[in-house]
């Protein structure tokens, strides 16, 4: 079984980003996708 290791576009959404350690965390995970290659949004409700 082989891997796809093409770019993908990764959509995280959170209902809100209160600041504090859980916006740094949504923010590092998005980072990290990012710097694999992927294209990330990041939509935080309201």
């Amino acid at each position: 079984m082989s891997i796809d290791a093409s770019p993908h576009h990764v959509a995280l959404f959170v209902s809100s980003l209160p600041e504090g350690a859980i916006q740094r965390l949504w923010i590092n995970l998005s980072n990290e996708f990012a710097e694999c290659g992927h294209r990330v949004d990041l939509v935080a409700g309201g």
